[in-house]
């Protein structure tokens, strides 16, 4: 009989357990579903944000996108440099600038000035030579050339330019 009692005791409080869990686990469920839609809200008000901030900076002549890229680099200032690129460009060179944690370039050698020379346009795109100078310690001193390509890349949206490629000139 005693075996029996114990047996009903324990299913009694297996039971009384299985209940008591089961409204704190909805709790816990609803309680993150809650949070993981403020994470979403949070991450869309930043993506709008960051938008907004992207489409402060004038580009509506190559000439000023390849100026403000020049500045970026002279700054070490990624997110400038990515805010200037186009949708394909920026897709490409994320996850690098997330590792670098936005800074680009080094302490030394640094830009210090740099130079943007006349557009060669070529079909869609216009070739932008610019080139940086840079100095490093002990005074050594050097023109750093690239070639940006840039191009209208949302007319549907606007008719500003977007760097598409950067590639140093040899």
């Amino acid at each position: 009989m005693r075996k029996y009692c114990s047996i009903g005791l324990l299913c009694l409080c297996l039971f009384a357990l299985c209940a008591c869990g089961q409204p704190a686990q909805n709790t816990q469920e609803r309680e993150l579903q809650a949070l993981r839609e403020q994470v979403d809200a949070l991450q869309n008000e930043l993506e709008r944000r960051v938008c907004q901030l992207e489409n402060y900076f004038d580009r509506s002549s190559p000439e000023k996108v390849a100026a403000l890229w020049c500045e970026a680099a002279m700054q070490r200032n990624g997110a400038l440099e990515y805010a200037l690129y186009a949708d394909a460009l920026k897709a490409e060179t994320h996850d690098g600038l997330v590792e670098l944690n936005w800074r680009i370039g080094v302490s030394s050698p640094h830009a210090v000035e740099f130079v943007v020379e006349n557009a060669q346009p070529t079909g869609d795109a216009v070739m932008m030579p610019v080139a940086l100078r840079m100095v490093a310690s002990g005074g050594v001193d050097f023109m750093e050339p690239y070639i940006l390509t840039l191009r209208q890349t949302q007319l549907d949206v606007n008719e500003d330019w977007y760097i598409t490629a950067v590639a140093m000139e040899e």
